[in-house]
């Protein structure tokens, strides 16, 4: 069956830590709003005011929702990461589900809002995000618990050896 892990939390929390070290254990594609869709953006468009950052980042998550489908209609499992604080991620996923038969695990990465204020603050990131002109999101209800399929809670305090063998306790591959 394909698999869809789905790996979300606020910025800070090791979101994209744990998706690469995923696919480099599992040989799974990986997609990343950043790293996959809005940082080429960003260079190949000449991006250089945060306004056209933020622009990007919305096309960026159009993109990124497109290439996991694209592979989940070819029967490829794969990850993805992103934030997805949105109600209607949950329901484009639960379509993926139906539409795919793809078996979902949703990965919410989190952490002490003083780490991941620490963590925010001292990670060095590609200039499309303009972090030293943004603050860092303030800690809010986000709708994981509707988003279909598995849901994991995981405190990403611990090591990273450790956050990954509790996936990999939940996912049958």
């Amino acid at each position: 069956m394909t698999q869809l892990v789905v790996v979300c939390g606020l910025p800070g929390t090791g979101k994209t830590t744990l998706a690469q070290a995923l696919a480099a254990r599992w040989h799974w594609p990986c997609f990343s709003k950043d790293a996959t869709c809005k940082e080429p953006l960003y260079e190949l468009l000449g991006g250089s005011t945060l306004e056209e950052s933020r622009r990007l980042g919305s096309v960026a998550i159009q993109m990124l929702l497109r290439m996991v489908e694209m592979q989940l209609r070819y029967g490829v499992s794969c990850i993805v990461e992103a934030p997805f604080q949105y109600s209607e991620d949950g329901v484009r996923f639960a379509q993926w589900a139906e539409e795919y038969g793809v078996a979902i695990t949703c990965v919410v990465c989190t952490v002490d809002e003083e780490e991941r204020l620490r963590r925010f603050r001292s990670r060095t990131r590609h200039p499309a995000h303009h972090d030293a002109d943004r603050t860092p999101h303030a800690a809010h209800a986000v709708p994981y618990h509707s988003f279909p399929g598995e849901l994991i809670w995981l405190d990403t305090a611990q090591p990273l050896e450790d956050v990954i063998g509790a996936v990999e306790r939940q996912v049958s591959r």
